[in-house]
Protein backbone atom coordinates (compact mmCIF):
# COMPACT_ATOMS: atom_id res chain seq x y z
CA UNK A 1 0.00 0.00 0.00
CA UNK A 2 2.97 2.49 1.12
CA UNK A 3 4.86 2.06 -2.21
CA UNK A 4 1.22 2.60 -4.48
CA UNK A 5 0.63 5.52 -2.48
CA UNK A 6 4.02 7.09 -3.44
CA UNK A 7 4.65 5.21 -7.37
CA UNK A 8 1.39 3.65 -8.07
CA UNK A 9 -0.23 6.99 -8.40
CA UNK A 10 -3.19 4.93 -5.32
CA UNK A 11 -5.64 7.50 -3.57
CA UNK A 12 -8.28 7.29 -0.78
CA UNK A 13 -10.60 4.68 -2.77
CA UNK A 14 -7.88 2.56 -3.36
CA UNK A 15 -6.33 3.04 0.40
CA UNK A 16 -10.06 2.18 1.65
CA UNK A 17 -10.33 -1.23 -0.79
CA UNK A 18 -6.67 -2.59 0.25
CA UNK A 19 -7.85 -1.36 4.24
CA UNK A 20 -11.21 -4.20 3.63
CA UNK A 21 -8.99 -6.46 1.76
CA UNK A 22 -6.20 -6.62 5.10
CA UNK A 23 -9.41 -6.61 7.52
CA UNK A 24 -10.43 -9.88 6.01
CA UNK A 25 -7.44 -11.56 5.29
CA UNK A 26 -6.87 -10.92 9.18
CA UNK A 27 -9.76 -12.54 10.24
CA UNK A 28 -8.78 -15.59 7.91
CA UNK A 29 -5.56 -15.85 9.27
CA UNK A 30 -7.11 -15.61 13.10
CA UNK A 31 -8.83 -18.68 11.93
CA UNK A 32 -12.16 -16.69 11.82
CA UNK A 33 -15.42 -17.74 9.84
CA UNK A 34 -15.78 -15.50 6.67
CA UNK A 35 -19.44 -14.87 7.71
CA UNK A 36 -17.60 -13.89 11.72
CA UNK A 37 -14.96 -11.81 9.80
CA UNK A 38 -17.96 -9.93 7.79
CA UNK A 39 -20.27 -9.87 10.96
CA UNK A 40 -16.85 -8.50 13.03
CA UNK A 41 -16.00 -5.61 10.38
CA UNK A 42 -19.74 -4.49 10.22
CA UNK A 43 -19.53 -3.70 13.94
CA UNK A 44 -16.37 -1.77 13.63
CA UNK A 45 -17.81 -0.08 10.52
CA UNK A 46 -21.24 0.70 12.94
CA UNK A 47 -18.72 2.25 15.60
CA UNK A 48 -17.71 4.72 13.01
CA UNK A 49 -21.32 5.61 11.22
CA UNK A 50 -21.90 8.73 13.69
CA UNK A 51 -18.33 10.62 12.86
CA UNK A 52 -19.16 9.69 9.45
CA UNK A 53 -22.19 11.31 8.99
CA UNK A 54 -20.79 14.52 10.90
CA UNK A 55 -17.95 14.45 8.67
CA UNK A 56 -20.43 14.14 5.54
CA UNK A 57 -22.77 17.48 7.06
CA UNK A 58 -19.26 19.76 8.00
CA UNK A 59 -18.43 19.19 4.18
CA UNK A 60 -22.06 19.46 2.83
CA UNK A 61 -21.81 23.29 5.11
CA UNK A 62 -18.56 23.66 2.89
CA UNK A 63 -19.20 23.06 -0.66
CA UNK A 64 -22.48 24.64 -0.57
CA UNK A 65 -20.69 28.00 0.67
CA UNK A 66 -18.56 27.60 -2.32
CA UNK A 67 -21.36 26.38 -4.72
CA UNK A 68 -23.25 30.04 -3.92
CA UNK A 69 -20.47 31.93 -3.95
CA UNK A 70 -21.03 33.02 -0.64
CA UNK A 71 -16.83 31.84 0.60
CA UNK A 72 -15.67 34.96 -2.54
CA UNK A 73 -18.35 37.07 -0.79
CA UNK A 74 -16.74 37.02 2.52
CA UNK A 75 -13.14 37.02 1.40
CA UNK A 76 -13.45 40.46 -0.02
CA UNK A 77 -15.63 41.97 2.53
CA UNK A 78 -12.52 40.62 5.32
CA UNK A 79 -10.04 42.39 2.76
CA UNK A 80 -11.77 45.71 2.48
CA UNK A 81 -11.41 45.49 6.37
CA UNK A 82 -8.02 44.73 6.97
CA UNK A 83 -7.37 47.50 4.53
CA UNK A 84 -8.41 49.94 6.95
CA UNK A 85 -6.41 48.62 10.51
CA UNK A 86 -3.21 50.46 11.31
CA UNK A 87 -0.29 48.91 9.74
CA UNK A 88 1.52 48.19 12.96
CA UNK A 89 -1.79 45.14 13.87
CA UNK A 90 -3.11 44.68 10.51
CA UNK A 91 -1.41 41.09 11.09
CA UNK A 92 -3.65 41.00 14.29
CA UNK A 93 -6.40 41.31 11.05
CA UNK A 94 -5.25 39.13 9.56
CA UNK A 95 -4.80 36.42 12.51
CA UNK A 96 -8.24 37.02 13.80
CA UNK A 97 -9.84 36.51 9.56
CA UNK A 98 -8.26 33.32 9.32
CA UNK A 99 -10.43 31.25 12.10
CA UNK A 100 -13.54 33.36 10.51
CA UNK A 101 -12.75 31.69 7.46
CA UNK A 102 -11.88 28.12 9.22
CA UNK A 103 -15.63 27.99 10.37
CA UNK A 104 -16.52 27.89 6.48
CA UNK A 105 -13.91 26.24 4.76
CA UNK A 106 -12.17 23.24 6.63
CA UNK A 107 -9.85 22.52 4.44
CA UNK A 108 -6.25 24.47 5.14
CA UNK A 109 -5.02 24.54 1.46
CA UNK A 110 -8.51 25.19 0.23
CA UNK A 111 -8.39 28.42 2.66
CA UNK A 112 -5.00 29.17 1.44
CA UNK A 113 -5.95 28.76 -1.94
CA UNK A 114 -8.64 31.11 -1.91
CA UNK A 115 -7.28 33.84 0.91
CA UNK A 116 -3.34 34.21 -0.64
CA UNK A 117 -3.84 35.54 -3.64
CA UNK A 118 -5.73 38.77 -2.20
CA UNK A 119 -3.64 38.69 1.32
CA UNK A 120 -0.21 38.34 -0.36
CA UNK A 121 -0.63 41.99 -2.27
CA UNK A 122 -2.16 43.36 0.70
CA UNK A 123 0.69 42.66 2.99
CA UNK A 124 3.21 44.16 0.62
CA UNK A 125 1.19 47.01 0.53
CA UNK A 126 1.01 47.25 4.62
CA UNK A 127 4.64 46.69 4.85
CA UNK A 128 4.00 43.08 6.61
CA UNK A 129 6.41 40.19 5.51
CA UNK A 130 5.16 37.69 3.85
CA UNK A 131 6.53 35.17 6.22
CA UNK A 132 4.66 36.78 8.96
CA UNK A 133 1.47 36.77 7.04
CA UNK A 134 1.75 32.84 6.78
CA UNK A 135 2.50 32.94 10.30
CA UNK A 136 -0.98 34.57 10.78
CA UNK A 137 -2.38 32.06 8.52
CA UNK A 138 -0.76 29.31 10.07
CA UNK A 139 -1.64 30.20 13.88
CA UNK A 140 -5.65 31.05 12.56
CA UNK A 141 -5.98 28.15 10.56
CA UNK A 142 -4.03 25.30 13.20
CA UNK A 143 -5.83 26.39 16.79
CA UNK A 144 -9.23 26.77 15.35
CA UNK A 145 -9.81 23.19 13.34
CA UNK A 146 -11.16 21.99 17.03
CA UNK A 147 -13.66 24.47 17.77
CA UNK A 148 -16.10 24.90 14.70
CA UNK A 149 -19.06 22.84 14.52
CA UNK A 150 -18.07 22.70 10.72
CA UNK A 151 -14.98 20.45 11.56
CA UNK A 152 -15.95 17.23 10.26
CA UNK A 153 -12.26 15.66 12.09
CA UNK A 154 -13.12 17.35 15.49
CA UNK A 155 -16.62 15.59 15.43
CA UNK A 156 -15.53 12.36 14.40
CA UNK A 157 -13.06 12.39 17.31
CA UNK A 158 -15.46 13.79 20.10
CA UNK A 159 -18.29 11.22 18.65
CA UNK A 160 -15.97 8.29 19.03
CA UNK A 161 -14.99 9.29 22.38
CA UNK A 162 -18.49 9.81 23.72
CA UNK A 163 -17.92 13.99 24.09
CA UNK A 164 -20.90 15.80 23.14
CA UNK A 165 -19.87 19.12 21.26
CA UNK A 166 -21.10 20.89 23.98
CA UNK A 167 -19.30 19.43 26.41
CA UNK A 168 -16.03 19.68 24.00
CA UNK A 169 -16.32 23.43 23.59
CA UNK A 170 -16.54 24.40 27.81
CA UNK A 171 -13.55 22.16 27.59
CA UNK A 172 -11.37 23.73 24.76
CA UNK A 173 -12.80 27.31 24.96
CA UNK A 174 -10.19 28.32 27.52
CA UNK A 175 -7.47 26.56 26.03
CA UNK A 176 -8.02 28.27 22.74
CA UNK A 177 -8.30 31.61 23.92
CA UNK A 178 -4.78 30.75 25.78
CA UNK A 179 -3.64 29.78 22.43
CA UNK A 180 -4.83 33.04 20.81
CA UNK A 181 -3.39 34.77 23.58
CA UNK A 182 0.16 33.79 22.61
CA UNK A 183 -0.59 33.82 19.01
CA UNK A 184 -1.11 37.27 19.02
CA UNK A 185 2.02 37.93 21.58
CA UNK A 186 4.35 36.08 18.73
CA UNK A 187 2.59 38.09 15.77
CA UNK A 188 3.35 41.41 17.53
CA UNK A 189 6.80 40.76 17.91
CA UNK A 190 7.29 39.16 14.16
CA UNK A 191 5.41 42.47 12.83
CA UNK A 192 8.13 44.40 15.10
CA UNK A 193 11.08 42.79 13.90
CA UNK A 194 9.75 42.37 10.30
CA UNK A 195 10.13 38.39 10.38
CA UNK A 196 11.26 36.18 7.50
CA UNK A 197 13.50 37.11 4.60
CA UNK A 198 10.38 37.98 2.54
Amino acid sequence: MIYNLLRGGWDLPQMSASFLVIGVGCGIIAGMKLSDTCDTILLGCNDMMFAALMIGIARDISVIMTSGNILDTVVYYIANALQHIPASITVLGIFLAVPLLNCLIGSASGKSAIIFPILAPLSDLLHITRQTTVLAYQFGDGFTNYFWPTAGLMHACIGKAGVSYTQWIKFYTPILLIYMAMSGVFLLIAQAIQYGPF
